[in-house]
């Protein structure tokens, strides 16, 4: 495994400071490995959006003045 991976993991770093180290590392990494980074990069990414999105639905689709607790 690779930094990164290793890194990320134990949750030592952001998803954006794994994506800018994948970046520079990417050239000194096998093409198997890199798009395995690339892939896990990606996914984390898409479970981020998808949860902000589903607090932005939340938000747009409760109606004024209905108190909730989050």
């Amino acid at each position: 495994m690779c930094l990164i991976c290793v890194e990320y993991e134990k949750s030592k770093l952001s998803l954006r400071e794994a994506y800018r180290n994948f970046g520079e590392m990417r050239p000194s990494l096998t093409p198997e490995h890199a798009l395995e980074v690339e892939s896990m990069l990606d996914y984390e990414w898409e479970l981020e959006n998808q949860q902000e999105e589903n607090d932005y639905q939340w938000w747009v689709n409760t109606p004024l003045g209905e108190e909730n607790e989050l």
